[in-house]
């Protein structure tokens, strides 16, 4: 096994096996569960639009929650310093960190795998959508770890990195928003970069390629942003 192999591993091991993290995915469930029975309660159908778009503010919180302590964790136990004098590059302990966070935010986005089920009980289940739904809850999650996993990289301090995240989620998810304050017209360059305005046709059963392509790139820049700083960290120690 390579080095990397090994720490993606280490990392995704402490992740499943940390009990703050089951702690969460319960929470998770327990959220979920409730959202979803009021979802069929107050629209009377099985569309589950909604639920997913609730998953989607789930994400908001959750993978700060994540990410916050990953690298800070490092530092406090000296651990850092042995990674960034091993063979391993920036680029691989910052990857290893996300795989680590984004396992866990995939294992909660495959847990609404079951509210299809249930929703077919109540009738008809438009699966094209939910398969949609899930898809955008995955692309959102994976924007949103590598948005904490950068935060966690910028700061030694995990309540920090909590509040830098979960700040920088937010930012993005009420861009449209703040862009129509602001006194910008829709469809301007804070409609662009809005997540809300780019996870909601997920929700409602379309899958467009352009903002899947979106939030790929997303999470690309973060991460290049984290491994240069972690790199630029390395360099000034050197």
């Amino acid at each position: 096994m390579t080095p990397f192999r090994a720490l993606c591993a280490r990392e995704i091991g402490a992740a499943i096996g940390s009990p703050g993290t089951w702690l969460l995915l319960a929470g998770f469930q327990f959220l979920t569960g409730i959202l979803f029975l009021m979802v069929v309660a107050n629209t009377g159908t099985s569309v589950l639009a909604p639920l997913y778009y609730d998953v989607g503010v789930l994400f908001l919180f959750l993978a700060p929650m994540l990410t916050a302590s990953s690298f800070g964790a490092e530092w406090r136990d000296g651990t850092m310093e042995l990674l960034l004098t091993s063979s391993l590059g920036p680029r691989h302990i910052v990857l290893a960190k996300y795989f680590g966070a984004l396992a866990v935010l995939l294992a909660a986005a495959a847990s609404t795998l079951q509210f299809p089920f249930w929703a077919s009980l109540f009738g008809h289940v438009d699966l094209g959508a939910s398969a949609a739904g899930l898809a955008g809850c995955v692309l959102l999650a994976a924007a949103m770890a590598a948005i904490g996993t950068f935060a966690a990289a910028a700061t030694r301090s995990a309540p920090a990195a909590a509040v830098l995240g979960f700040s920088a989620t937010l930012s993005f998810w009420f861009l449209h928003s703040l862009g129509l304050a602001i006194g910008i017209e829709e469809g301007g360059l804070t409609d662009r970069f809005s997540f809300y305005l780019r996870f909601s046709p997920f929700t409602r059963g379309m899958f467009d390629t352009a903002d899947a392509g979106f939030f790929v790139l997303v999470a690309v820049a973060f991460l290049v942003l984290a491994a240069s700083g972690l790199e630029a960290a390395r360099s000034a120690r050197s």
